[in-house]
């Protein structure tokens, strides 16, 4: 055995004792690439996805300086990379490999997509139980380290995602899987539209029921790079909210903070799990901004009041600088305010300095006087009465609650 065989059985014992995953060098030929699903295309009487797995590039004329990462029939993912001259064989694979576990809608989805009986339903339990769950990030960065490894010239330079899906010679004919791929599409854009629909609402539920069936369509990563793709959806996502907020009459200088905030935010974040807790995030904050801020149900007029005042709390806000703010009576205005609100222009301006100052009591460290002068309120026995009318509590007591909570 030379150097190059014991370098690949040593890599292929690591793969095999710290993924489970199987490894193995290949000729890229039908024979040979039979042993990489371990003969179950053969036991389904599918023996011609073989041959049509090695009319793939990655197989019949693969590149050097390549990771290549693809996503065979029956849902499977290997990872292929070309040896150098004067290795055993020419191809280095691992797999098979799922990145999901399976659950029951997994094997319904094969069953549909591929036309099988229902007889063949046990096989593929027993198979894919076998077949061990690999995260993207762990395989790709696993394979470019065995990529470094194998030759001290041979660096992978790219990665290229490949589909054989789209090829699959297990459907009847071509315009059946493109039937299916426009439906998926479709499907995708319909809860796309039915999530955006329910942020614009600012419905949490609905939201987070929607964006888990979005989840669950799966499309083809535009980049290979699971962070970075996952990155690219949520900056997407991040611009539909934005538009759904807006959509939700929620004022453009709260949209453009709250994704400000996360734009700076998903660049910053770099692991996959914490991407997906960062879009639950989004979501919950996105809707959350609606159900604060949204003036969907008000008429022009009264949505600029409330935006002047909400932008100005700690300017003078007298009844006589918002009519001329809105070319409006001043008799009029106040009239119509408690028309659709409910409430006084009096009452709400003080409604939202209260609750601006226990934002900045929750957040900062400021002496109550501060605070006071922050929401625009000089006379501190004024604050200290209206914040206990509002809260139940004077505002030294809640900042000393706040103390008290945050002590170990």
């Amino acid at each position: 055995m030379d150097f190059s065989d014991t370098t690949l059985s040593l890599i292929k014992r690591l793969l095999s004792s710290t993924l489970a995953v199987n490894a193995d060098c290949f000729l890229p030929d039908p024979v040979s690439l039979e042993k990489l699903d371990f003969g179950l295309f053969k036991v389904l009487h599918k023996e011609s996805a073989y041959k049509e797995l090695s009319s793939l590039s990655v197989f019949s004329a693969p590149e050097e300086n390549t990771l290549y990462f693809l996503q065979a029939l029956m849902e499977q993912n290997f990872a292929v990379l070309k040896l150098p001259e004067g290795w055993p064989r020419e191809l280095f694979i691992v797999g098979p490999y799922l990145h999901e576990k399976p659950d029951p809608e997994f094997y319904q989805n094969l069953m549909a997509n591929y036309k099988l009986p229902g007889s063949t339903a046990s096989v593929l339990k027993s198979y894919f139980t076998t077949v061990p769950i690999v995260n993207e990030l762990t395989i790709l960065t696993t394979m470019q380290a065995i990529a470094s490894h194998i030759c001290s010239d041979y660096q992978p330079e790219r990665t290229e995602y490949i589909s054989a899906f789209h090829n699959s010679s297990l459907s009847e004919n071509s315009s059946e899987m493109l039937n299916f791929s426009m439906a998926v599409l479709e499907r995708r854009y319909q809860i796309e539209n039915h999530l955006l629909d329910a942020v614009s609402r600012g419905d949490l539920t609905a939201a987070l029921k929607h964006l888990h069936d979005f989840g669950k369509v799966k499309l083809p990563p535009r980049v290979y790079d699971p962070v970075r793709d996952l990155k690219n959806m949520l900056i997407i996502i991040n611009t539909l909210y934005r538009k759904a907020a807006e959509a939700g009459q929620v004022h453009p200088v709260y949209i453009d903070d709250i994704s400000t905030r996360f734009s700076f935010e998903i660049e910053q974040t770099a692991r996959l799990e914490q991407l997906h807790t960062l879009l639950l995030k989004m979501t919950r904050k996105y809707c959350l901004l609606v159900n604060n801020y949204s003036l969907g149900s008000y008429s022009h007029t009264i949505r600029r009041v409330i935006n002047y005042i909400n932008l100005n709390l700690n300017a003078p806000l007298y009844l006589s600088i918002l009519a001329e703010n809105t070319g409006l009576n001043p008799a009029y205005l106040s009239a119509q305010f408690k028309k659709e609100t409910g409430v006084t222009l009096t009452e709400y301006i003080h409604r939202q300095r209260i609750k601006a100052a226990v934002q900045l009591l929750n957040s900062t460290s400021l002496p109550i006087r501060e605070v006071a002068y922050q929401v625009g309120i000089e006379d501190f026995s004024y604050f200290t009465k209206l914040f206990k009318k509002q809260v139940g509590i004077p505002p030294v007591q809640y900042r000393n609650m706040l103390h008290k909570e945050n002590l170990p």
